[in-house]
Formats: structure tokens, C-alpha cells, sequence
């Protein structure tokens, strides 16, 4: 089934918010892990109430918007994010403020960044979602999960962890990922394997993230092995997506160095047509009208991609969310998210349609799944971290 497939399916089941819930309970996998049964039928309570009042499907926190890493895709030091933030950190009291506000009605809380694991308290930011219920995942490059950091997560895990892991010697992922290191990387990733198998638990869920370009598209072979051997729970390989603010040169340097094209890769989310980069986004489905992205300042943000031109909406813990969520300023916004183009950028977002493959250790054999894995766009960076 196709990630527009399920789009669908999903909007008819919201006209019904009781089978939207049951649906949630019964289906969503994610939610099954490690989960107890009471804690399911709480996110169960939480999607009826989110369905029946029309409030996010996902909310994106970042707990900071500074990153080690300057990745040649990323470009929030090139946009300055922090300049486009009231703070670089979020106080925990804030953080916690903000959760507590939003937890009738929320089952789903990323943490992107910046580099969620530079936040001090990260981990108790974790254990204060799990306190009122929240499913949650981290996205990071895994760079600073050193010996201390990892007893943290183990002792307060989130739900799932989505982990950089770009190439398979550490010449190409250096080059990827600049200011990285990939025995740091690696010697991180196995650490925090070893430490949760020695725990016993069943948290975080730990997926390693391949961003396919054609740098390193050459190792996909041979990745899905290495990531096994390794000890993940899931391998995923994402196509890349180029940032919509990122200026012409940073578009050119996609085009030349990294974009694979469609006519040559199907999980592609751009194409090459006569030297121009192509964007493979319909009109009316714009995923960010049903997640909303908060910033490390408090800010209230219609998508994480528009890092300039998507805020001014309001701030929380300022003013109560629902009530920044539901004016007639952010309703007027998501009705031009939803008829064309909101911003000048959303001509450059790939939005729906983009494509991945993910494999899972399930009973010592790898088992290919549905291959549309892409997360909602405007979500956090969850994408090319």
C-alpha cells in the first residue's frame, strides 16, 4: 500500500473518530513495542480525542537547533537556525510546560534538531513523554553517545531511535558527514546495541539510516549485512531529499553530486530534466497540515523545512498550543498548504510520494518491507539526519 493509499485511508477513517482510534490500537506496530496494554489503550483515548478536535497527528520538538556535523545536505548552518530561535536550548521546565499542555490529545513526539543529544536533558525529557504516555522517537547522527550518554538512554529510553549511518569506511562517510568521525560512529552504535541487549528491554527500537545518493550507492549491497551484523533491530535506506530554503548553490551541488534521478533509482524523490532538479510533489498533499513542528525557542512552526519563512505563528509554553493551533491566522495557513503553495518553497518540497526500503531482523532472517517509509514531511528532520 502506498503512502497516498494510506493518506487516504486514514482521512476516511477520521470521519469516524472511534474506528480512527480502534484502528490505532490495532494496527499501529509501533506502538505494540514494549508497550503495555494499558499504555495502548491510552494512545488509543489520545487518537480519539486528536481526531475528533482535528489537533496534529505529530508533533516535532526541537530541544535544540545546534548540530557538531556540518553534513553537505543539511543546511541549518547555512540558514543560521539559531538566529531564527529565541533560544538555542529549550529549558526543561519549558519543555515539560509544553507536554503537559499537549498530552490529552498527543501519541506522537520526535525529537530532531539541531542534534537532539546535545540537550543536557534529553533523557528526562524522555521519561517525562513516557510519564503522560507519549510514544517518541529521536533522530540523530549518533555522534555523541559516549559511555555516560548511553547508561542515560538505556535508564530512560525513548521508544525508537533513528541513527546516521551514511556509508561503510570512514573516507566517504567523512566526506558526507563532515566533522564526523566514523569510528566515533560506529564504536557508538555497537555500544548502545551491546548496552541495551545486557539491559534486556525491548527500548529504544533502534534503526540505522542509510541517505542513498550517488556517493554511496555502491555500498546499498552490502549495508543491509553490515547493519545485521551489527545488531540493529531495522536497516532503512532513504533517497535524499534537497532542502526547499537551501539557496542555487547548494541546489547545484545536490544536482551534481548527489541527487540520483528517478530514471535510475524508483525510491528517488527528485528527477534530472534538462540539467534542472524536479520535484515529485502533488498539490493538495501537503503532509505538514496534520504535524506541526515546535522549535527550540518555544516556536510554533507550520513545517521543520521552512526554517525562515514557516514560524511566526505564535509561541509555546507563551500561550496554551490548541489555541495558537486553532486561530484563524494558522487555520488560514493550512488551507493554502492544502489548495497550492503556501510559501514560494513548497514549490521545492517533495512532500508525499517519497520513497524508501526498510528491512527488519525478524526470526534471524531480513525481511524486505512496503517500500513507501517515508516520514511526513515538516515532521523533523527524521529525513536525511
Amino acid at each position: 500500500m502506498t503512502k497516498a493509499t494510506l493518506s487516504q485511508v486514514r482521512d476516511w477513517l477520521r470521519k469516524v473518530p472511534v474506528l480512527y482510534a480502534i484502528a490505532m490500537f490495532a494496527l499501529t506496530r509501533k506502538y505494540w513495542i514494549g508497550a503495555t496494554f494499558g499504555k495502548r489503550v491510552g494512545l488509543a483515548v489520545k487518537a480519539y480525542r486528536r481526531c475528533r478536535d482535528g489537533m496534529p497527528d505529530v508533533v516535532a520538538i526541537q530541544p535544540d537547533c545546534v548540530c557538531p556535523l556540518r553534513c553537505e545536505f543539511c543546511q541549518i548552518h547555512e540558514l543560521k537556525l539559531w538566529e531564527h530561535r529565541r533560544r538555542r536550548v529549550m529549558p526543561l521546565a519549558d519543555f515539560a510546560s509544553i507536554i503537559d499542555d499537549i498530552a490529552p490529545y498527543t501519541t506522537d513526539i520526535q525529537f530532531s534538531g539541531g542534534e537532539p543529544f546535545i540537550h543536557p536533558d534529553i533523557t528526562r525529557m524522555f521519561a517525562h513523554c513516557r510519564a503522560r504516555g507519549i510514544y517518541t522517537l529521536a533522530a540523530t547522527n549518533a555522534v555523541l553517545l559516549n559511555d555516560e550518554r548511553i547508561a542515560q538512554i538505556i535508564a530512560n529510553p525513548p521508544d525508537a531511535m533513528l541513527m546516521s549511518y551514511e556509508a561503510l569506511d570512514a573516507r566517504l562517510y567523512e566526506e558526507i558527514r563532515k566533522k564526523g568521525n566514523y569510528d566515533v560512529l560506529v564504536r557508538n552504535i555497537r555500544a548502545l546495541i551491546e548496552a541495551k541487549r545486557k539491559s534486556g528491554s525491548h527500548l529504544p527500537l533502534i534503526t540505522l539510516q542509510m541517505v542513498l545518493n550517488k556517493r554511496n550507492r555502491h555500498q546499498v549491497a552490502d549495508y543491509w549485512q553490515q547493519v545485521a551484523d551489527m545488531g540493529a533491530d531495522i536497516a532503512s535506506v532513504k533517497a535524499l531529499g534537497v532542502w526547499p530554503e537551501g539557496n542555487a548553490v547548494h541546489r547545484q551541488k545536490m544536482l551534481e553530486d548527489y541527487v540520483i534521478p528517478m530514471s535510475e533509482d524508483p525510491i528517488s524523490r527528485h528527477d534530472i530534466i534538462d540539467g534542472r532538479l524536479t520535484y515529485q510533489r502533488r498539490e493538495g498533499q501537503c503532509p505538514s497540515t496534520r504535524t506541526v513542528s515546535i522549535g527550540s525557542g518555544g516556536e510554533v512552526m507550520a513545517c521543520w523545512y521552512l526554517v525562515v519563512a514557516g514560524g511566526g505563528l505564535g509561541y509555546v509554553p507563551d500561550e496554551p498550543f490548541a489555541r495558537i493551533w486553532n486561530s484563524a491566522k494558522y487555520r488560514r495557513l493550512r488551507e493554502r498548504m492544502l489548495d497550492g503553495w503556501a510559501f514560494e518553497e513548497c514549490s521545492r518540497c517533495i512532500g508525499v510520494g517519497a520513497t524508501g526500503q526498510s528491512k527488519r531482523v525478524k526470526r534471524e532472517e531480513w525481511v524486505v518491507e512496503a517500500a513507501d517509509k517515508k516520514p511526513d514531511a515538516g515532521a523533523g528532520d527524521v529525513d536525511n539526519k
